[in-house]
């Protein structure tokens, strides 16, 4: 699969020089398992100055890949912390992008196309911050991944309960809106997930047990620390 039709932008200064006016964006825009791929394959093509971004909200096998095909330099990934459990055009909006994170991987060798890139983002609303592949993918395990699958455990309990989606409540459609996620997309990237997931979803089924045993026991002060905590936790800026 090819690379997204290439964009051009306004030219700004960049480190105190102007960038070429033929200066081009490549955005990948390929399935997560064929975006490594892409890279090898595709590489070499667009212009030596150009700056080379992908959206996927896996970081490191797309960084080493890109480190294999020779493009440390002009690569940056970027993961948008936006969107909604829809996907395809038809789920865009103006504002998606403003004020929301968006975190930043590149090679300490691409510098100047990590700034092209914050600019960008900034540009668009957004709030860039640069983080380690590595470390971004282990939040990403827990802050993205670990709450998708645990709405959609819920969900398989609600329907074999025979529950209706039309019968929930706010909190109830708050909690199992990520389960109307593309299965496709998810399973791509639960194959290269790290290892911190499955121990938060070992640890997510242990305080669910814990919580069922303190509720058929009437140890009801031991439900409400967790209540408490939960609330105080959410509540914190």
């Amino acid at each position: 699969m090819r690379p997204s039709r290439r964009a051009s932008f306004p030219p700004r200064r960049i480190n105190g020089r102007m960038p070429s006016p033929t200066s081009t964006w490549w955005c990948w825009r390929c399935h997560w398992s064929r975006r490594v791929s892409c890279w090898v394959r595709w590489g070499p093509q667009p212009p030596p100055d150009s700056v080379l971004m992908d959206l996927a909200s896996l970081k490191a096998p797309v960084a080493d890949a890109a480190h294999a095909a020779g493009l440390s330099a002009r690569w940056v990934g970027c993961h948008p912390m936006a969107g909604s459990e829809q996907s395809g055009f038809g789920a865009s909006a103006p504002g998606l992008f403003k004020g929301v994170r968006v975190w930043l991987v590149g090679h300490p060798d691409a510098e100047d196309a990590m700034t092209v890139a914050a600019d960008l983002w900034t540009d668009l609303g957004a709030m860039p911050e640069r983080i380690e592949a590595g470390r971004h993918d282990r939040l990403m395990a827990l802050a993205s991944q670990l709450p998708q699958l645990a709405s959609t455990a819920l969900v398989g309990v609600l329907a074999d309960q025979g529950i209706d989606p039309k019968q929930l409540g706010p909190g109830g459609r708050d909690m199992t809106r990520l389960a109307g996620s593309s299965p496709g997309m998810w399973l791509d990237l639960l194959a290269h997930a790290p290892a911190e997931l499955v121990d938060g979803l070992r640890r997510l089924s242990a305080d669910v047990s814990e919580l069922a045993d303190d509720i058929e026991g009437g140890l009801l002060d031991r439900v409400s620390d967790r209540l408490e905590r939960g609330r105080t936790w959410r509540r914190d800026p």
